[in-house]
């Protein structure tokens, strides 16, 4: 076999069905409206993925993989590469083609705004699109005439009316006119911009995540549980000397402060639920609560609650004495112990926050939200203006 011939490619129908499987399930039970009916399009393009292979209008790993369908038509394509035996620019006609057929006068029909557009008042339409930039192509086909009218005009009539003996036998299948966008971008006016995901479909797209359970309670440690820890920990530092806790008699005030941690404790494991270690028996601050209550009922400390002397002594043995190793919590040499970042938890688990009030995407003018953005690292900067 030399190079130029292809090696047959062997396709399992099991992986096929398996994403059907997974998208008709998507489609009857998924709660969001939009997910439904995007499965449910993924439904129907894994239909003919899994019919095609059947029926043989399909052949895997092909240049030409959709039977009836040249090489530089663009197939409908889903995960894996597979195609679906439909052309990309082959779906059912858009808004813009419609409207189109209106202002030209003709059938809403697509090999109808084909003939329109090699008329004298079709090709001036689309010389005036090419001077304007105000157009988009997201498929190569759709700038197949935009390239006729630019040969009419550089004087290459051969090559013109070549490529439209390419185009004609599909010129009532697929878009070959480009989608009009109002409104020129600053990006598009410096140079050619091409651009995957549009400003408002990013905006979109992350207005509508949901937060990170796992983000916000790494938050919720750090903004609520170790400084009740901290506050907790300082609070039997007190009682330390030489390493020994309690070897300081706790006065009324000290009962006192204390009472009022144990009573801010229930406040907080009320209202903040994401996290579940300060609740594990033998977690240190579970043993630091426990003692204390014990403490302040004049009971002797369990022997469960005999360790809270070790908890404090290492690595937090603060005393006059016996200098800490980590400092005091709260002090300038206290070291907080490993883990992310306490900065980071300022940042929103899923962006929105920043998203909805950046300058960014709520700001710019709505006809250049079709269009993408030259600078992509201010709006991704959480907080940004």
């Amino acid at each position: 076999m030399n190079d130029n011939e292809q090696q047959p490619v062997t396709t399992h129908p099991g992986y096929v069905a398996h994403q059907l499987a997974q998208a008709l399930v998507t489609a009857q039970t998924h709660e969001d409206d939009d997910t439904r009916r995007r499965a449910e399009a993924r439904v129907r393009r894994w239909s003919g993925v899994l019919s095609g292979l059947a029926d043989g209008t399909l052949t895997a790993g092909s240049r030409t993989p959709v039977a009836g369908l040249p090489a530089w038509v663009t197939p409908e394509v889903v995960r894996g590469g597979f195609a679906t035996g439909e052309a990309s620019a082959g779906a059912p006609l858009l808004e813009c083609e419609r409207e189109a057929a209106r202002r030209a006068g003709v059938p809403a029909q697509r090999s109808a705004l084909f003939a329109h557009a090699l008329t004298d008042a079709g090709l001036a339409e689309l010389h005036a699109l090419l001077d304007s930039g105000a157009y988009e192509v997201s498929l190569p086909e759709e700038a197949a005439l935009l390239t006729v009218a630019w040969l009419v005009r550089s004087g290459d009539r051969l090559g013109a009316l070549t490529l439209l003996e390419t185009l004609e036998p599909f010129a009532d299948q697929l878009r070959f006119t480009p989608r009009p966008r109002p409104g020129r971008d600053t990006a598009v006016a410096e140079g050619p911009v091409v651009h995957r995901t549009s400003v408002g479909e990013a905006s979109e797209a992350i207005a509508k995540r949901c937060p990170n359970p796992s983000v916000e309670a790494m938050r919720e440690a750090f903004t609520v549980w170790n400084p009740y820890a901290d506050d907790l920990l300082t609070h039997w530092l007190e009682t330390v000397k030489l390493g020994r806790v309690l070897a300081r008699t706790p006065d009324d005030t000290w009962n006192a402060r204390g009472a009022e941690l144990l009573e801010r404790y229930e406040h907080l494991a009320a209202a903040h639920t994401r996290c579940g270690k300060h609740r594990r028996p033998k977690s240190n601050q579970a043993v630091m609560r426990t003692a204390l209550a014990q403490t302040l009922a004049d009971q002797p400390l369990t022997p469960a609650c005999g360790g809270c002397s070790s908890s404090l002594s290492t690595p937090w043995c603060a005393d006059a004495d016996c200098p800490a190793p980590n400092g005091t919590p709260g002090s300038a040499s206290g070291k907080q112990p490993t883990g992310p970042s306490p900065r980071n938890t300022t940042w929103p688990s899923s962006w929105c926050a920043d998203w909805r009030t950046c300058r960014s995407t709520r700001a710019r003018p709505r006809s250049n939200r079709s269009s993408g953005r030259s600078a992509r690292r201010k709006p991704m900067r959480p907080g940004c203006p």
